[in-house]
């Protein structure tokens, strides 16, 4: 489950980095044993109506030709809640980061 859901990450950040983007990802364990990742591309500031919707069914940013249905950030977050775990995003000053958190260390 963890390959399926930085796999979906990794695939849009591919699929919305312009031409010369950069992707960046970062890796962390806290003290309090908390894996985190971090995948930031260089995509435009998204508004926080873009951001609240992202996970939610069948939701596309607006002017995206990018192939797909909507479904693979609510698909991450599912997976996710399986495996005790949550994933949230922002604007940042290298673009748009995901934050993928493991809550609990016996991944799936």
């Amino acid at each position: 489950m963890v390959t399926s859901i930085l796999t979906n990450l990794f695939d849009n950040a591919v699929k919305y980095t312009g031409q010369n983007g950069v992707i960046k990802l970062a890796a962390l364990k806290t003290k309090e044993d908390i894996l985190i990742f971090k995948i930031t591309n260089t995509y435009r500031e998204l508004d926080a109506q873009e951001l609240k919707k992202m996970f939610e069914p069948f939701q596309r940013i607006e002017n995206n030709e990018n192939p797909g249905s909507g479904l693979g950030l609510t698909i991450v977050k599912k997976q996710l809640a399986q495996c005790n775990g949550n994933i949230s995003a922002e604007n940042s000053p290298g673009g748009l980061e995901f934050e993928v958190q493991f809550l609990d260390q016996r991944l799936p």
